[in-house]
């Protein structure tokens, strides 16, 4: 059999997509994995075979800024022509649909035998521009979605569309699982990111992205922060967002009397790890959601979760997970006064909660089933 050649067209220095890419590496470990993509890498560590960088989209966004679809089409021309590696792929997957990919679908077509979209879950349910998002569906062999309703999203775009379920492995799991059982270490790395111990820990949301609606929640805390005032607030901005919205954030709590700790370095699995363990609520009340990793990291350690009712969770609630939906940020401090006077998950409710996050999310499973799907192998969700 020939090796199976994967091109994926994403961001070679998120998390997510090199854990991706290791997964399918530790199950597929004779693939070869290449990326196209217009971000510079960050070091020489990468799990990819070959990255490609559009270099003329680089110059277009500096140079021009808008239409970044015509500078990323022109650098796939030219990547299409004079690329060392000529082979032509099995599979080209587009790792979170950016509309930037428009006008070079077809060319695509031209470097493999088959076009793949994965959404992650923003890029399908925020994006303004669906007339763009629809042209690319009918353009590709099948897509991929982490939920039902997903799913339902994308087929009122295009009811034809070949849907696959496929959800994302967390690969912190087995690093919560260690850190579990070894209480130094834990304490250790607890010190080191300067989480309290002696006070209630409350995570609110799970990145620097705007759409965490941090400005919100923390004037919904502030109108009451006599209140909370055992409680310590972690806040972590370690990704997504700018310098000048973490700075907003951060002067908006320095005007409060609330404990509130800003993550703004890189976390390692392990500091990640001893994060959700530590904590006791996590907060997660964005407009828009898929299955948020970081939503069931904090449920397989043992967190209460507090999260909003227009957000939906069936995926978790089918699997007999409890959590506390709220209408609207503004009933925030009530939810929280109300789950800090409740008894903590018993060893009973935790473990259900790890059996059933580890069904849907454990990286064994998940990634070999992302292996069929790239292969074709996958019965896609409208036909079942």
């Amino acid at each position: 059999m020939s090796r199976f050649r994967l091109l994926l067209l994403g961001n070679p220095n998120s998390p997510f997509v090199k854990d991706y890419v290791k997964n399918l590496r530790d199950q597929q470990p004779g693939w070869r994995i290449d990326c196209l993509t217009h971000k510079l890498p960050e070091n020489d560590t990468t799990p990819f075979d070959q990255v490609y960088i559009n270099h003329l989209c680089l110059w277009w966004l500096a140079k021009i800024g808008s239409r970044a679809r015509i500078g990323w089409l022109l650098g796939v021309i030219i990547w299409t022509f004079w690329r060392q590696n000529r082979c032509r792929y099995d599979a080209v997957q587009i790792h979170y649909a950016s509309i930037i990919h428009d006008y070079a679908m077809p060319w695509y077509r031209l470097a493999s035998r088959r076009i793949l979209i994965s959404f992650w879950g923003s890029d399908l349910l925020r994006e303004k521009r669906t007339d763009i998002l629809t042209k690319m569906i009918r353009q590709a062999d099948t897509v991929s979605c982490q939920t039902p309703l997903m799913a339902k999203a994308i087929h009122s775009l295009v009811p034809t569309a070949a849907v696959c379920l496929q959800r994302f492995a967390l690969n912190t799991l087995a690093a919560i699982d260690i850190l579990k059982n070894q209480p130094q270490q834990l304490a250790a790395l607890q010190q080191s990111l300067g989480l309290e111990k002696n006070h209630p820990m409350i995570t609110l949301g799970y990145s620097a992205s705007p759409g965490q609606q941090h400005v919100a929640i923390l004037q919904a805390l502030i109108a009451r922060q006599h209140e909370f005032e055992s409680c310590h607030f972690v806040l972590p901005m370690t990704y997504g967002g700018s310098a000048a919205y973490i700075e907003k954030i951060r002067q908006l709590t320095d005007q409060s009397s609330l404990q509130v700790l800003i993550l703004t370095d890189y976390m390692s699995a392990e500091q990640i790890a001893a994060l959700r363990l530590v904590c006791r609520i996590f907060v997660h009340l964005q407009p828009t959601d898929a299955l948020s990793g970081s939503m069931q990291e904090h449920l397989y350690a043992g967190n209460q979760v507090i999260t909003g009712d227009w957000l939906d969770y069936q995926v978790l609630t089918d699997e007999g997970i409890e959590l506390t939906q709220i209408p609207s940020v503004a009933e925030l401090p009530d939810a929280l006064l109300a789950a800090l006077k409740q008894d903590m998950p018993s060893p009973s409710q935790v473990a259900a909660q790890r059996a059933a996050i580890e069904r849907l999310s454990a990286p064994l499973p998940v990634t070999l089933a992302w292996v069929n799907f790239l292969q074709g192998n996958v019965r896609p969700y409208n036909a079942q």
